[in-house]
């Protein structure tokens, strides 16, 4: 998403940054491994192909991602209209699909994650004006089941079968469901 590309959203354990064309070796190696591949349902890609990505989702206004050197935390955006009409509201339902993965071990189990979905939930509202977060983790991922039940109060809607996960959201977001720690968001021009 052009719109983050000279974003830095600093917390007290993270500073994410957006994916850039520096940080595609380093990710292409993280997805070399078959338990985050399991983890993050995600399919092998070949280099050129993670450049490609880069800059699909670099392009895409639909999509937003931020990196961090240990991991990485994305939007898929999407706009309801059913929503709209079953709210009565006059505009769609803003509603972000969240991610997170923590890639490097040593990183892990550090609350790191958990800061990281606030952050970019906290952009999210505040900047592209999402209503409703929602995740789908896979049901062995039980860290990740974790994290957003238990530690993000994210509530599990249902199962989905087929894809053999759950279905996790959060609405009503209001300012204390966010503001957990102070944070920056930094636009920083490029020369």
């Amino acid at each position: 998403m052009k719109l983050n590309e000279n974003t830095r959203i600093i917390g007290e354990k993270v500073i994410l940054v957006p994916y850039c064309k520096e940080h595609v070796e380093k990710y292409h190696e993280w997805m070399k491994s078959e338990f985050l591949q399991t983890m993050t349902e995600s399919e092998p890609l070949t280099i050129e192909q993670e450049y490609e990505m880069q800059q699909d989702w670099y392009l895409d206004e639909m999509k937003s991602t931020i990196e961090g050197m240990c991991g990485d935390v994305n939007l898929f955006l999407r706009e309801d209209e059913e929503e709209e009409n079953n709210n009565n509201n006059s505009k769609p339902l803003k509603i972000a699909e969240i991610e997170v993965m923590i890639a490097e071990e040593s990183s892990r189990r550090k609350g790191i994650g958990k800061e990281a979905v606030e952050l970019m939930m906290q952009y999210g509202k505040q900047i592209l004006g999402i209503s409703l977060f929602e995740a789908k983790i896979l049901e062995t991922n039980l860290p990740s089941i974790d994290l957003f039940e238990n530690k993000l109060n994210y509530k599990r809607i249902r199962y989905q079968k087929v894809f053999q996960e759950y279905v996790f959201q959060k609405d009503n977001i209001n300012e204390m469901d966010l503001i957990i720690k102070p944070f920056l968001i930094r636009e920083e021009k490029n020369n």
